[in-house]
Parts: C-alpha cells; sequence; structure tokens
C-alpha cells in the first residue's frame, strides 16, 4: 500500500525528522514515498535520506505557476498510482489537493503549525504577528471539501482552525512522536566535568523571527551582569545568521554565546547541554522539545501554541512568556545549584514521553488513519 507524503522541501527540521519517522510504516505493511517540490532541498538533510524520495526540483521564483506544478504533480501522482496522499504545508496543499482530486486520490493534510511573520521590522520586533494570513485561509478553506482529514500536532492548532471555520468532523489532533528509548543523558552528568563549569544551555532551531532567537543574547546578558556561569549555544540558519553575529560581536557576548550550524543529528548535541531553551513567538509541538524531553534535558519554552499541552510548570518542565527573560534567568541558577531538581525534571520528562509521546504510539494511531481511507 502506497503513502505519497508531499512537502515543499527536504530541510533540516523537526517537520523532516517527523516524515523521515514513517519510514517506520514500511513494517506495517504501507510503503512512504516523499515528493519533494521545490529546488530548496538542504544537502545535509539530502544525505541523511531514509525512504524512496522524488525531487521535482521546480523553482521557487514560480510558486504562483500552479498550472505547471500541478502539471508535474499530476505525472507524478499517475506513474506512483499510491492509495493516498498526504501533504505536510499551506504550499503543498494549494497543489496537491485540487491534483489528488483531478484523479479521484483520496488525500489528507497535516497542519504542523499556524505561523506567519510579515516581513518589515524582522530583526528588531516589538510585536510578531503569529496567524494565517486572510488569503491563506480562504484557500484552505476552499480545499477542505476535497480533503478526507486535517490533521494537526496539538489541540491549540485544532482551536484555531475551528475558529477559522473549518469543519469539526474533518479535524484530528496527532500529536508528534519520538523514541522513549533514547539514550538518557546523566542528569548529574556535569560533576564528571567539574561543577565549577559554565552550565550549557542550547537553542537548536531556525534562526528566524517567530523562534524569537534574540532572546537568547538578551538572556546571556542578564547572565553575565548576574555572574551567573551560563554558556549558550545557538544551532541552527536562517534569516537572522548574519544579524545574530553581528549582535554578538557588538555587544561583547563571543565569551558566552556559540553559534553552530544546522546538523541532521542535533541529538548528539543535546547530550552535551544541560538545559534546552525555546523562546518562540509561535509554536505547534515542536519535535526538538520532545527529543529533549525523551533523553531527560530539561526545557525551558514559551507558554505558547501546544507546548503547554505537554510541559506542565515546575513539574517536567519550565515555561514563559518569550519576553520573561528574568524567569529564564533565574530557573537556569535554580537547575545549576540543585540536583535534586534537575534529576526530578528530568526523570519526569521521560516519563511524560513514554506514557504520551512514544514514536510506535504515534505511528500505529497514524497507519490506523491511512486505513480509514485507503482505496
Amino acid at each position: 500500500m502506497r503513502i505519497v507524503q508531499v512537502v515543499p522541501a527536504i530541510t533540516i527540521g523537526g517537520v523532516w525528522r517527523q516524515i523521515q519517522s514513517l519510514s517506520s510504516l514500511h513494517s506495517r505493511d504501507f510503503k512512504s514515498i516523499v515528493i519533494s517540490l521545490f529546488d530548496l532541498d538542504d544537502e545535509i538533510a539530502l544525505r541523511g535520506l531514509s525512504q524512496e524520495t522524488i525531487r521535482l526540483q521546480l523553482q521557487p521564483e514560480r510558486y504562483r505557476d500552479e498550472k505547471e506544478i500541478r502539471s508535474a504533480l499530476i505525472s507524478v501522482f499517475r506513474d506512483i498510482s499510491p492509495n493516498l496522499i498526504h501533504s505536510h504545508h499551506f504550499y503543498t496543499d494549494v497543489y496537491a489537493i485540487p491534483c489528488a482530486a483531478t484523479l479521484g486520490i483520496d488525500i489528507i493534510r497535516s497542519v504542523h503549525g499556524i505561523t506567519q511573520v510579515p516581513n518589515e521590522d524582522i530583526f528588531q520586533r516589538k510585536q510578531i504577528k503569529t496567524d494565517w494570513s486572510a488569503i491563506e485561509v480562504s484557500r484552505e478553506l476552499e480545499l477542505e471539501p476535497h480533503c478526507r482529514l486535517t490533521l494537526t500536532a496539538s489541540n491549540d492548532l485544532r482551536r484555531k482552525l475551528l475558529n477559522y471555520g473549518f469543519d469539526p468532523s474533518k479535524i484530528e489532533v496527532l500529536y508528534p512522536g519520538v523514541d522513549p528509548h533514547a539514550n538518557a543523558r546523566d542528569p548529574d552528568h556535569r560533576r564528571e566535568h567539574g561543577a565549577n563549569r559554565c552550565f550549557e544551555v542550547g537553542f537548536v532551531g531556525r534562526l528566524e523571527p517567530v523562534k524569537n532567537p534574540f532572546a537568547v543574547l538578551t538572556l546571556a546578558r542578564s547572565c553575565a551582569e548576574n555572574r551567573l556561569p551560563v554558556k549558550l549555544t545557538l544551532v541552527g540558519e536562517g534569516r537572522l545568521l548574519s544579524p545574530l553575529k553581528e549582535a554578538i560581536v557588538a555587544q561583547g557576548l563571543a565569551e558566552y554565546i556559540a553559534l553552530l550550524p544546522a546538523t541532521s543529528n542535533a541529538l548528539e548535541l543535546m547530550h552535551e547541554f544541560d538545559a534546552l531553551l525555546l523562546p518562540s513567538y509561535s509554536e505547534g509541538c515542536p519535535l526538538v522539545m520532545l527529543e529533549a524531553m525523551a533523553i531527560g534535558l530539561p526545557v525551558l519554552a514559551s507558554r505558547v501554541g501546544g507546548i503547554p499541552e505537554v510541559i506542565a510548570h515546575g513539574e517536567n518542565g519550565f515555561l514563559f512568556d518569550p519576553s520573561d527573560v528574568n524567569g529564564m534567568r533565574t530557573t537556569l541558577e535554580r537547575l545549576l545549584l540543585d540536583d535534586n531538581l534537575r534529576s526530578n525534571i528530568s526523570d519526569r520528562s521521560r516519563e511524560t514521553v513514554r506514557s504520551r509521546f512514544a514514536l510506535n504510539d504515534q505511528l500505529d494511531r497514524l497507519a490506523s488513519i491511512y486505513e480509514r481511507w485507503m482505496k
């Protein structure tokens, strides 16, 4: 039984890692084939491919040439003759859903997040818009009758779609899943390297305005001013990379912040961290959060999107407003000084993943959804 996964491009990130995990569906008698539309593929991500992939490599400037894109997709769909199509992005919805309707193939879609950031003032934003545009909402509502089901990565996303007027009977929540048996890090591994070393805090994600990476600089400055031995590492790439580099030098923060390129194996890096920071303005249900929790890494995250559906403040992690740098700093100080707190948060984080976000459980749910609509 063939399932086609349609994505805009193959790039390093949480959504791509989720799609990569669908290769495990092969053991459930499904063959998952990925179609990448645009010529924006990341070479590091391409080297990590674990399932059959068709790269159409359409030029990005032709996003609006729907006739060309649909013609290419229809040709590929006919060649593959899939039992079901699964679209994973707004850009792929507007092309894949009409093509599926033309060919009489059932299609479902996933909403991993709803975020649009205006282009102006992206580097020094006082406020941020975290919503679909009216045009995007209109297009998605037009496509809804031709789509069997919409999967959302959190209840928060489901509520947003309902507010837009989507049919509640055609929306289901399917959280991301991760391996709950990933090698756990030792919450007291600091002792192995000396208790006086810096407390290592990581940021792993796209360096884009919605991810709020400049909060890392503000936090680093606050820690330095309060003589807190904290070092922060930013792992990722994006439009804000150059502005971040310039700001780190201009603010004299080079000894407190490291910048590392995006990697296909961020999990190895996270084993070296003492905490993970997610200061985003908007999220669905970030996979990097679940990956960190699976290895027992304490997470400090924004109280946005689906994150509060996973983290209970002070129980299995910590929640803050994206601008609450003082709260983040004082929590880091508590974690640095309190061995029992680190251990308890670590244990409860792993248990949360084992009980609610285990990859095999989520794949079983997805397989049952696929079977419901298979032809």
